[in-house]
């Protein structure tokens, strides 16, 4: 994980399309997230929507603050293991600022 102070912000290469998705036992248009790193668009990790997730880091932030931001939207531990799987996925990366 990325230490708590330094900054991370959102790959230029991530993006949020309107994917088709099961939700429930309908399928209903859901923005998901885009990245050359990844096989095909995704909705949700679990029972986590990433579009949320990934409109609440704006420019650059701590990890603190990321999971301060998302407290609303998911646990502290889900938020860690979401942060780190940006982190491995390279969809977060080091921000310069």
């Amino acid at each position: 994980m990325q230490r708590a102070f330094e900054r991370l912000r959102l790959s230029p290469d991530a993006r949020l399309v309107a994917t088709p998705c099961v939700v429930g036992d309908l399928i209903e248009t859901q923005p998901a997230l885009t990245h050359p790193r990844l096989e095909r668009p995704v909705a949700f990790l679990g029972d986590v929507a990433l579009a949320p997730i990934v409109e609440a880091i704006g420019s650059s932030a701590t990890t603190d603050a990321l999971l301060a931001r998302w407290s609303s939207q998911v646990a502290p531990a889900t938020g860690r293991a979401v942060v780190r799987w940006l982190l491995d996925r390279e969809i977060l990366v080091a921000s310069d600022e």
